[in-house]
């Protein structure tokens, strides 16, 4: 075995991979290889462990999480009312679907709005979505005036 000359940076002492031996470690004492041989140790490989799944529902059990949202500067309750006033006003005032969407929706974006009011003045986010989810909830809502109008007049 050929020896690196004192010029030379020379590697720590400790296992090193024997260049004579494929497949096998040979002990360099910080001067000289030694006769000292053994196989490589393979680092053993730990088999992957299941990562649990993030439910969508954080573990408070609400979607409505107050301390993620004034963290995130969000107000959940409020954009889902504005969501939901939007889709009442658009299918509320549609006569096949008036009985089924409208109503509804609008009940629940001003429920939603409601809740989005008054987290918005505790945190002071969303308060101009809340506002509007309750305006459009209310207009949505108006669709049942609207069924019993046409309806009324359809029977009378």
């Amino acid at each position: 075995m050929s020896y690196p000359s004192p010029n030379v940076n020379r590697p720590a002492p400790g296992w090193h991979p024997d260049r004579n031996a494929p497949g096998m470690e040979r002990w360099w004492d910080g001067v000289r290889w030694t006769e000292h041989c053994r196989p490589i140790r393979r680092p053993q490989v730990q088999a992957a462990r299941a990562q649990p799944v993030a439910s969508p529902v954080p573990a408070s059990g609400s979607i409505f999480n107050h301390e993620r949202d004034v963290a995130a500067g969000k107000n959940s309750p409020a954009a889902w009312g504005l969501v939901m006033g939007v889709a009442s006003i658009v299918l509320g005032f549609i006569p096949a679907s008036i009985t089924l969407f409208g109503p509804y929706l609008g009940a629940g974006a001003m429920l939603h709005g409601m809740y989005g009011y008054q987290r918005a003045k505790a945190s002071g986010a969303g308060m101009g979505m809340a506002i509007a989810a309750i305006v459009l909830g209310g207009i949505g809502s108006l669709g049942i005036i609207y069924l019993v109008w046409l309806l009324n007049d359809l029977w009378w």
